[in-house]
């Protein structure tokens, strides 16, 4: 990802790389005093620590961890939020989105490690297990309540870019205010103020840190974006490489595409647009993306074959930042949570 546009930005910018969820996360902020801009991205970065520390699956004391186990009766409002979220999101996507559908990867990481591919009547039979939540809505308290095996409970799909946001509305909010503020999050991404971030699209056939290797560039302006890639992550199963995406219907790695990018409001619905995206078949994307206010994408199918919404073009930008560009320069696509 590259700078923002510089015309009329505050005089005072504070901008740092951090190693948080799993990738390299950058904050940057302006504003129109240095204390100000550090306060701000300081408040930013201590917000996705603390929400690190709340859903992270890999540490066995986060509050998600525990909850899983079953060892947690009421769960915090941050908790509760994401959860809440997700059951929303496994709803409108029709199961394509599946919070708790981790096994599936576990057994394509097995796979790997013993280069034999599973049965598919085996995975349609994981899949057809996995067709309810473990955990729906309280009717009495509103709350979320367990109602099978969470342990599988995964909120990784979705809730790095939710923390983006929240990070970015700390920032933004008083008593900090800050007048601009860009987080990126392993390419969850989000821009507040005025100005444009400048953001490249990889090739996913041509996956390179070479910049020329870039699809197109894109000027993010209070939107946010999430980019799903599926060369640089997968399984490798004997000679044959699969995607890291699992349609959670069928158990079996998703072939028909190789990237999606979507533009929305806020990250937390680009992350998880990108996943349902990148599991219904291309028609059917475009179909949930313009019915969607605000929202764009770019779907990169298997062959290379580029699928834009109605409105992508408005958003894409060549070197000199104008837009309609089709091929520009830029950060794309990093390793994710």
């Amino acid at each position: 990802m590259d700078d923002l546009d510089l015309p009329e930005l505050p005089p005072f910018a504070e901008g740092r790389y951090h190693p948080l969820l799993g990738t390299d996360v950058r904050i940057q902020v302006w504003a129109d005093d240095q204390a100000t801009a550090q306060a701000a991205e300081q408040a930013a970065l201590a917000e996705m620590v603390r929400l690190q520390d709340i859903f992270s699956i890999f540490e066995p004391t986060s509050e998600l961890s525990r909850w899983r186990r079953g060892e947690i009766q009421h769960a915090s409002e941050d908790l509760l939020a994401a959860l809440r979220e997700a059951r929303q999101w496994f709803v409108e996507g029709d199961g394509t989105f599946h919070p708790a559908s981790r096994p599936l990867q576990e057994r394509w990481r097995r796979a790997a490690s013993e280069g034999v591919l599973p049965d598919r009547a085996e995975m349609q039979g994981m899949a057809d297990r996995l067709q309810e939540l473990p955990w729906r809505k309280d009717p009495l308290t509103g709350s979320e309540e367990q109602v099978g095996d969470c342990s599988s409970a995964d909120l990784n799909a979705f809730v790095k870019g939710w923390i983006v946001d929240r990070a970015v509305e700390v920032a933004i909010n008083p008593p900090h205010e800050a007048e601009r503020v860009g987080v990126n999050a392993g390419g969850d991404l989000r821009h507040h103020g005025s100005g444009t971030w400048r953001v490249g699209v990889e090739d996913p056939l041509h996956p390179s840190d070479n910049r020329a290797n870039r699809l197109c560039m894109v000027g993010l302006s209070n939107a946010a974006m999430a980019t799903s890639g599926f060369a640089r992550r997968g399984f490798r199963v004997g000679e044959r490489w699969f995607g890291h995406v699992i349609d959670p219907r069928t158990g079996w790695p998703v072939q028909h595409l190789a990237q999606v990018s979507i533009v929305t409001p806020d990250a937390g619905s680009a992350d998880a647009l990108a996943t349902i995206c990148g599991v219904l078949a291309i028609e059917e994307s475009l179909a949930l993306i313009e019915g969607r206010e605000g929202c764009e994408c770019l779907l990169v199918d298997a062959t290379g074959g580029q699928h834009p919404s109605s409105g992508w073009a408005t958003l894409t930008l060549d070197e000199l930042g104008n837009v309609g560009a089709s091929r520009g320069a830029g950060e794309g696509y990093t390793r994710g949570w």
